[in-house]
C-alpha cells in the first residue's frame, strides 16, 4: 500500500509539472507536452489521455513528422487499454506508415510491437507472432537488448496461449539470458516464474520445481512478496505432482499465507484448490473438503467462474466419497450451472471477436476503395495532359508496377519460407506430442498401478512380518523410479546438462551408501540429445553399481565436460581396491558399457591402480 501511494504521489507530481509547462508553451513545445500528458494518463485514465492526444493531433498539419507519428501511437494506446481494438489498430497503422516513410526503424519497431500486443489480446496469435518477429528484427539492428528481451517475453506468453510450450520455453530462456547479463533482477525473476509455470503445463515437474524455487528466492531478496507467493505456489504444485506430500502442503500453505496478506483472491483460490487436490490424493478427506471449501469461497469473492466451477466439481466428488450425497448433488448442480455460464460467456466473446474482425475488414475495404477512387481521378487528370506527360506517366506506372511485383514476389517467398518453418515445427510438435502421450500412459496407468502395489505391500507389512515382502517392496520402489526416469527421457528430444544433472542427482544419489560428487566442467546450458543422455545415464549407473558391489570404495567422483567442440567427456573415479582390467571380469558389466560407447562412435578406457578411473568420450 505504501508503494502504491508513493507511485500515485509521483504520478500526480509529474502530471502537475506537465500541466504547468503546457500553460506556458506553444508551437512544437506545446505538442510535445500534450503527447507527454497523453502517455502519462494512458494506463490510468484513458479518456483524459485521449483528450490530450486529440488536442496534439489537431495542432499538427497532415505532413509526415516523427511528432505526428508519436501522437498517433499514443492515441492507439488509449484505445487499446479499453479493448477498442479497431480504433487502436487504425491509429497505429497510420503511425507505422509515417515512420516507414521517415525510415525511423526504432519507431517502427515500437509501433509494430504494440500492434502485436493488440493482435495477442484479440486472440489472433499467428498475426501476433509475425508482428513480434518483425519488431524483434528491427530491435536487433539497433542492438537494444532490453527491448529484445521484452519481445521474447511477449512471444513466450503468446506461444503458451497457443499451447506451443517448447517455443514458449525457448523464448523465455532467451529473455532470461539477456536479463541476467543486464543484471535486471526483477525481470529475471519474472522469467523464472513464467518458465516454471510452463513446465507445469508440460508436466515436467522437476524443471518446474527448480525454476520456481529460483524465482521465489530472487523475489524474496527484492521484497516482492506478491510475486514471491506465486513462485511459492508453483513450487508447491510441482512438489505435489512429484509425490512430495509434506513439501507440497508446506509450500502451498506458505503461498496461501502471502496471498491472504496481499488480498490476492484469485491466486488464493487457485492455491486452496491445489492444496485440496494434494489432501485428496493422500486420502485426507476432511482436510481436502476444508481446503476445497476455502477455494470456493475465495473464487466467489474474486468472481472467477472457472475456479469456482472447479472447486464445486472437487467438492461434489469429495462429498460423494464421504457418503454426503445431498452435498455432492448440490455442488454438482452448481458446477453444471457455472459450466453453462462459462460456455455462454465464451460464445459472447467469440461473437465479439468476429464482430471486431468484420469491422477491421470493413475499414480496410473502405480504405482500399478510396485508394481506387483516387487512382481513377488521377487517371482522368492525366488524360487531359499532353502526349509527353502521358508517356512519362506510363513509364512511372510501369516502374511502380515493377516495384510492386518485385516486392510481392519477395513477400510470397517470405510467406513460403514461413509456411515451411511452421510445417516443420508442427511435425516436430506432433512427434513430441506422441512421445508425451506414450509417457503419460506409462505414468498414469503402469505408474499408478505400481504405486498402488507398493502401498498395498506396505500395508501388508504392518500385518505380516516377512523379509520377502521387504524385498518385493524395495523392488517395486526401484521399478517406479526406473519408470519415472524412462518417462522423463521419452518426454525430451534433447535436454541441457542442467536438467540432466538434476535427474542424475535424483536417481543416482538417492539410496547411495557411498558419497558421490558430481562436477560439471562446462556450461550447464550445453544441449545433448536424448540418445546421448540415455547412454550417458546408463554408463554412470552401471559404473556406480559396480563400485557399490565390488570396489569397497568410500568416495566416487563423476566429472562431465567437453573433450572438444563436438565431444562430451565423462570421467568416473573411486578410491576402492581396484582390479586387473586385462583379466576377464564378466560381473563388472564392462562389455555393456563398451557397447554403449562404441555404439555412439565414442571411446572408453579403464585404469585400475589405487582405485578405478573410467574415461569415456561421446559425440554431442
Amino acid at each position: 500500500m505504501l508503494f502504491y501511494l508513493v507511485c500515485l504521489s509521483a504520478f500526480a507530481q509529474d502530471v502537475d509539472s506537465l500541466r504547468q509547462v503546457l500553460r506556458l508553451s506553444d508551437g512544437e513545445s506545446k505538442i510535445k507536452t500534450l503527447n507527454a500528458l497523453c502517455y502519462a494518463y494512458a494506463y490510468v485514465q484513458a479518456d483524459t489521455a485521449r483528450m490530450y492526444g486529440m488536442q496534439a493531433l489537431n495542432l499538427q498539419p497532415e505532413t509526415d513528422s516523427e511528432l505526428l507519428a508519436e501522437t498517433l501511437h499514443y492515441l492507439a494506446i488509449t484505445y487499446q487499454v479499453q479493448s477498442r481494438y479497431p480504433e487502436a489498430l487504425a491509429y497505429d497503422e497510420r503511425s507505422l506508415q509515417i515512420r516507414t516513410r521517415l525510415k525511423d526503424s526504432l519507431g517502427m519497431a515500437n509501433t509494430i510491437n504494440n500492434i502485436a500486443v493488440i493482435y495477442d489480446e484479440q486472440g489472433r496469435y499467428s498475426e501476433a507472432v509475425q508482428s513480434y518477429l518483425k519488431a524483434y528484427d528491427l530491435y536487433k539492428r539497433h542492438g537494444s537488448e532490453i527491448k529484445l528481451a521484452l519481445v521474447n517475453v511477449n512471444l513466450g506468453v503468446v506461444f503458451k496461449g497457443m499451447g506451443e510450450f517448447q517455443n514458449s520455453i525457448n523464448n523465455y530462456r532467451e529473455a532470461l539470458k539477456k536479463f541476467v547479463s543486464l543484471k535486471r533482477d526483477y525481470e529475471t525473476a519474472v522469467c523464472q516464474v513464467n518458465i516454471g509455470s510452463v513446465f507445469i503445463s508440460m508436466q515436467q515437474y522437476d524443471s518446474a520445481l527448480y525454476y520456481s524455487l529460483q524465482a521465489e528466492k530472487l523475489f524474496k531478496q527484492l521484497g516482492y512478496v506478491r510475486f514471491e507467493a506465486v513462485a511459492t505456489g508453483n513450487a508447491g504444485i510441482a512438489h505435489g505432482k512429484l509425490g512430495h506430500t509434506a513439501e507440497a502442503i508446506q509450500f502451498l500453505n506458505r503461498a496461501i499465507k502471502n496471498h491472504l496478506a496481499n488480498n490476492n483472491r484469485k491466486e488464493l483460490a487457485y492455491c486452496y484448490l491445489k492444496l485440496a487436490e494434494v489432501y485428496n490424493h493422500n486420502l485426507q478427506q476432511e482436510a481436502a473438503i476444508n481446503a476445497a471449501q476455502l477455494a470456493l469461497q475465495s473464487a466467489r469473492a474474486a468472481e472467477v467462474l472457472q475456479q469456482e466451477a472447479d472447486a464445486d466439481l472437487l467438492l461434489s466428488d469429495l462429498h460423494r466419497k464421504a457418503g454426503n450425497f445431498k452435498e455432492a448433488f448440490t455442488h454438482q448442480s452448481n458446477h453444471l450451472r457455472l459450466r453453462d455460464s462459462l460456455f455462454q460467456t465464451e460464445k459472447v466473446k467469440q461473437v465479439r471477436e468476429l464482430q471486431i474482425q468484420y469491422e477491421t475488414e470493413k475499414k480496410e475495404r473502405e480504405l482500399a476503395e478510396s485508394k481506387v477512387a483516387l487512382a481513377q481521378g488521377e487517371l482522368e487528370i492525366r488524360k487531359r495532359d499532353n502526349q509527353l506527360i502521358l508517356i512519362l506517366a506510363v513509364l512511372a506506372v510501369l516502374l511502380l508496377a515493377g516495384f510492386i511485383l518485385y516486392r510481392n514476389a519477395n513477400a510470397r517467398q517470405q510467406q513460403l519460407a514461413l509456411k515451411a518453418q511452421l510445417a516443420e515445427a508442427r511435425t516436430q510438435n506432433a512427434l513430441q506430442e506422441e512421445r508425451l502421450r506414450i509417457s503419460q500412459e506409462l505414468h498414469d496407468n503402469i505408474g499408478s498401478q505400481l504405486t498402488f502395489v507398493n502401498a498395498s505391500i506396505g500395508a501388508l507389512q504392518n500385518e505380516v512380518e516377512s523379509p520377502r515382502l521387504s524385498d518385493v517392496k524395495k523392488l517395486t520402489a526401484e521399478t517406479i523410479r526406473e519408470l519415472r526416469k524412462t518417462v522423463w527421457l521419452m518426454n525430451h528430444q534433447s535436454t541441457t546438462l542442467e536438467e540432466f544433472v538434476i535427474k542424475l542427482r535424483d536417481y543416482i544419489l538417492t539410496g547411495s551408501q557411498i558419497p558421490i560428487v558430481i562436477d560439471v566442467k562446462t556450461n550447464l546450458q550445453q544441449v545433448i540429445t536424448a540418445q546421448v543422455a540415455n547412454h550417458l545415464f546408463r554408463i554412470i549407473q552401471e559404473a556406480v553399481n559396480n563400485t557399490h558391489k565390488h570396489s569397497e570404495a568410500t568416495q566416487i567422483t563423476i566429472q562431465i565436460g567437453l573433450a572438444s567442440a563436438k565431444q562430451l567427456s565423462l570421467t568416473i573415479t573411486d578410491n576402492g581396491k581396484g582390479f586387473n582390467p586385462d583379466l576377464p571380469h564378466s560381473g563388472f558389466g564392462l562389455s555393456s558399457m563398451q557397447k554403449r560407447v562404441t555404439g555412439l562412435g565414442g571411446e572408453l578406457s579403464i585404469q585400475s591402480q589405487a582405485g578405478i578411473t573410467l574415461k569415456a568420450t561421446l559425440p554431442l
